[in-house]
């Protein structure tokens, strides 16, 4: 299709281009996106090589003397359009392989790229029913942490405050639907209530601990309808990846976080501090 286009003469590798950008992974300034659709109803019914050399002459103006040339060579050797990718344009860094994300991406209500619950934080049905079964456990959680936390606040327990606000974000974090939230966020907050409760259990209110119990047996409970929940406890346990990351793949990271960010905000670590600190000593404000 793209060899068709091309012989037609009509500059379609504006839009070639366009789309070896999508494959690709490039990303573009707005300014350049907003040329192929920014039309004047009148010149778009003058057809195809009429707006498409407006396109053209409109990218132009916007690049660099350099990708007017590479411009120029895609379209007269009826390349890929690969050539056409501008000098200052850096590659992303290349994923490791075999090592699923952390996130998962998806549209936003205004159209940009955002990031989103992703399969491995909706809940798994095996048995009929379940879903049901799902929705009580949850409703559970939440109305037992929310009514705890009430009596925090009421003063009906001496506790710490810290309980109260925990137990905030922990409601907060419990999935509404099956498709939605981050599971991983609200068992996060639960383990460290938990914690809070073993380094204090025995001088908490009698009523306070026997709360909290019943609530931990609860969420343990609605862990079973996350499996990526046991994977990170897995994940956890073991310390390390099934394959260790190659040196050149952890150095190949770093490289790519220093060269894609903004200079205000670099930084480097510490060795004897771990503190992360402004590559540039006067760059304070950051």
């Amino acid at each position: 299709m793209k060899a068709a286009l091309h012989a037609a003469k009509q500059d379609w590798q504006v839009w070639t281009d366009w789309y070896d950008d999508r494959l690709a992974g490039r990303v573009r300034d707005e300014t350049r996106e907003l040329a192929y659709v920014r039309i004047e109803e009148a010149l778009r019914n003058q057809g195809p090589a009429i707006v498409n050399a407006e396109i053209r002459k409109r990218i132009e103006e916007l690049e660099p003397p350099q990708d007017r040339v590479q411009l120029h060579a895609s379209s007269s050797s009826g390349g890929s359009g690969r050539a056409s990718m501008s000098v200052a344009e850096r590659m992303p860094p290349a994923p490791i392989e075999n090592v699923p994300s952390a996130v998962s991406f998806g549209w936003s209500s205004k159209g940009s790229i955002t990031v989103v619950a992703g399969a491995q934080n909706w809940p798994v049905f095996p048995f009929k029913g379940s879903e049901r079964d799902h929705t009580n456990r949850l409703d559970a959680c939440r109305v037992l942490a929310t009514g705890t936390a009430r009596s925090l606040r009421s003063g009906r327990w001496n506790a710490r405050p810290e309980y109260g606000e925990t137990l905030d974000d922990y409601v907060a974090y419990l999935p509404k639907q099956p498709e939605e939230d981050n599971f991983l966020l609200a068992d996060a907050k639960a383990r460290i209530i938990r914690a809070m409760f073993a380094a204090e259990q025995n001088f908490l209110p009698a009523p306070f601990a026997a709360e909290l119990k019943v609530l931990f047996e609860q969420h343990i409970g609605l862990r079973a309808y996350y499996p990526a929940t046991a994977d990170f406890y897995e994940s956890v346990r073991t310390g390390h990846l099934e394959v260790p990351l190659p040196m050149d793949a952890v150095e190949g990271f770093i490289q790519g976080v220093r060269d894609n960010t903004p200079y205000p905000l670099r930084a480097e670590c510490c060795r004897h501090t771990g503190e992360y600190r402004p590559t540039n000593p006067n760059d304070l404000a950051g």
